[in-house]
């Protein structure tokens, strides 16, 4: 029909208005140059028609691998991949322009095709798998009906400091919210009585008196300051799984020796950067990367050499060895003070039971997603109850 429109934008104006739904296959295989012409005109008739756009594969004018506008795009409503979400559904703007990403369609491409054709795009990447149920239930198998809650492991967060009491409560609320057995903060002396006082389920101790060598997992960062590091630099000599967040993350960005030693550790390090630690660590503003995700994930991941958690809209996780898992849940409550404390404890809660990081640290971020996603809450300290409540629909 487009084709007997030629370039009468009008023809195709009056037949896209009585159109109940617009299938937008423009292109067989994808496009890796701007588009013009008629083709962009199309583009854009379709944008102005005010139907709903199903978009086949990819939305066109979007780059399949890079998630780029290609000079303009269709702007779907559902976009139905072939075989396979694209690293362009995810990266840059793609996720925008793809609007609800179906399932994808199965036309007989193997799984191992499909796994070579994501790590060949960008260089670098050994596997990529989109999260989803069968992704986080391993992490949630269920204990002996006799355990007791040192089973389920003992975690200890380091953090807290004037002002910023709240971000060490909540991240032992998110080790709390997966099922930790014990949890514990450590904290000066200047703000132990708030936290203290604060805290029920939770043990706190001011540091001069805190055990923490005998944890099943470290938490390092929430609220702490950045005055923390001959501290800093005893925990990254330690053998504990150890999760850096927040204010440890700035220290290790400030400071050549602790990032290389944190680069060394033998035991299990997980760094969970936002964009703007993320730039700071790579010493790059926190624009240029959200302008290449992927691309500044796995340089963290080279300089690092541990788990790297890139939070934001579709928020990546990437293991030493560049395994990636894109995460697709998610809404924009979670751009809120507080939720990044809550999924760095969700994370050293299944790494103090034992669980294996592949399976613990891809189901911490998807789990933390999926409670943001649901509706009427809109502060962090209401995510915990979510989370136990979407975990406990897995058994």
């Amino acid at each position: 029909k487009i084709r007997s429109c030629g370039d009468n934008g009008e023809a195709l104006a009056r037949w896209l208005s009585r159109s109940v739904i617009v299938v937008d296959a423009l292109f067989g295989t994808g496009i890796a140059r701007p588009l013009d012409g008629r083709v962009r005109k199309i583009v854009d008739y379709i944008n102005a028609s005010d139907r709903p756009v199903l978009s086949v594969d990819m939305p066109s004018g979007i780059h399949g691998d890079t998630g780029e506008v290609m000079g303009v795009a269709v702007r779907a409503d559902w976009t139905l991949p072939i075989a396979t979400t694209k690293w362009g559904h995810w990266l840059d703007v793609g996720r925008d322009f793809s609007g609800n990403i179906l399932s994808p369609a199965e036309i007989g491409i193997s799984e191992s095709l499909i796994r070579n054709a994501y790590a060949a795009i960008p260089n670098g990447v050994t596997e990529a798998v989109v999260l989803d149920e069968t992704t986080i239930r391993p992490a949630l198998s269920e204990h002996a009906r006799d355990a007791h809650k040192a089973s389920f492991g003992h975690v200890w967060v380091l953090g807290g400091s004037p002002g910023y009491t709240g971000a060490p409560r909540l991240a032992a609320m998110g080790a709390m919210s997966v099922h930790a057995g014990l949890v514990s903060i450590v904290c000066d002396k200047a703000v132990y009585p708030v936290i203290a006082a604060s805290c029920l389920e939770v043990m706190v101790h001011p540091r001069e008196s805190a055990t923490w060598q005998s944890a099943n997992a470290l938490i390092a960062g929430p609220g702490w300051g950045t005055h923390q590091q001959p501290l800093l630099q005893e925990i990254l000599a330690t053998d504990i799984p150890l999760v850096l967040d927040a204010d440890a993350l700035n220290m290790l960005a400030a400071d050549e020796t602790l990032k290389e030693h944190a680069g060394t550790r033998s035991a299990i390090t997980v760094f969970t950067p936002h964009s703007g630690e993320a730039g700071r660590l790579l010493g790059c503003s926190a624009v240029e990367v959200q302008r290449d995700r992927l691309g500044s994930v796995l340089r963290l991941v080279e300089l690092l050499h541990g788990w790297v958690i890139l939070k934001g809209a579709e928020s990546l996780v990437v293991s030493p060895e560049s395994s990636v898992w894109v995460c697709p849940f998610g809404s924009n409550r979670l751009a809120t003070a507080g939720s990044g404390d809550v999924l760095t404890g969700m994370i050293g809660g299944f790494l103090g039971q034992g669980i294996k990081p592949s399976e613990a640290i891809p189901a911490a971020v998807g789990l933390h997603a999926m409670a943001g996603d649901q509706p009427g809450w809109y502060r962090a300290g209401q995510l915990p109850d979510r989370i136990s409540a979407i975990r406990d629909t897995f058994h």
